[in-house]
C-alpha cells in the first residue's frame, strides 16, 4: 500500500530514483501521514523541486539528506523550514486550538503584531503547504475557520510557542471569544474557560467553568458538568 501511495504522489516525476522510493517507503513504515509529511519536507528542503515541467530530484541534496527518524521530528523539520512570518502565524493559531479562526489569530499580539492585511496571504501559504485547511463554513460571522491537518501537527506546533507568550495569547484568545460569542455563551463557555485556565487567570477560569457546568446540566450532560465543576 505504501508503494502504491508513493506511485500516486510521484506521478508528476519522470523516472524517480529508486533510492528515493526506498527512503520514503522504509522510513514511513506503513504510516501514510508520516509518508506524506516526509515528502512535503523533501519539497521544502529543495530535494524535490516542483515546477511547471513536473517534479525532479536534486541528487546531491538527496545524498546529503538527514531524515528525522520520527514523525514528530519530520514535523519539527517542516516547521523549522518555514519563513518566520508563516511560522509565527501557525504558532498563534496553535494556541487557539486545532480548530481556529483568523479573527482570533489576528488579535493575538506581542511586540511583533501582524497587521491585518498581512494575515490572509500568510494563512493562504500555510494552506498551500498543506499544514492547515479552510472549513467551508465558519462558526463566527466575519471570520474564516481553519483546521490543522492533523492533531499531532497541532501539538508539535504548540510546543514551539515560547512559554512566556502562551499565557498572553491564551488570555487574548479568551477575550476575543468573550466578545464574539455573546449570543452563544453556553456553547463556548468551556473553550473560554480553557483559555483562561492556560493563561493562569484563575478567577475568570473558575467563573467560566461554572457557566460551562451549568450549560452542560441544561442538556443533561452530567459527565461534562461534573468535569467542569471539579476543575
Amino acid at each position: 500500500a505504501s508503494r502504491e501511495l508513493v506511485e500516486v504522489i510521484f506521478r508528476k516525476m519522470i523516472d524517480p530514483p529508486a533510492e528515493l522510493h526506498k527512503l520514503v517507503i522504509e522510513r514511513a513504515e506503513g504510516n501514510p501521514f508520516y509518508l506524506e509529511e516526509l515528502v512535503m519536507m523533501l519539497i521544502g528542503d529543495g530535494v524535490i523541486v516542483c515546477d511547471e515541467a513536473g517534479w525532479r530530484v536534486e541528487a546531491e541534496r538527496l545524498r546529503a539528506l538527514r531524515v528525522p527518524t520520527t514523525l514528530v521530528g519530520v514535523l519539527q523539520a517542516r516547521l523549522d523550514s518555514l519563513p518566520e512570518a508563516e511560522k509565527r502565524v501557525l504558532q498563534r493559531a496553535a494556541v487557539v486550538g486545532r480548530r481556529f479562526w483568523d479573527g482570533i489569530v489576528e488579535s493575538l499580539c506581542d511586540e511583533d503584531r501582524l497587521v491585518e492585511e498581512d494575515l490572509q496571504p500568510l494563512i493562504d501559504r500555510l494552506g498551500e503547504r498543506q499544514l492547515v485547511f479552510q472549513e467551508p463554513r465558519s462558526a463566527f460571522a466575519g471570520a474564516h475557520e481553519y483546521l490543522f491537518k492533523h492533531a499531532i501537527l497541532h501539538d508539535v506546533t504548540y510546543e514551539t510557542v515560547l512559554l512566556k507568550l502562551r499565557r498572553l495569547y491564551h488570555r487574548q484568545a479568551a477575550e476575543w471569544l468573550e466578545a464574539n460569542c455573546i449570543e452563544r455563551v453556553e456553547e463556548y463557555a468551556a473553550l473560554i474557560a480553557g483559555h483562561y485556565e492556560q493563561a493562569r487567570e484563575n478567577q475568570k477560569a473558575a467563573a467560566w467553568l461554572r457557566k460551562a457546568g451549568d450549560a452542560a446540566l441544561e442538556v443533561s450532560s452530567s459527565t461534562a458538568a461534573l468535569e467542569s465543576y471539579q476543575r
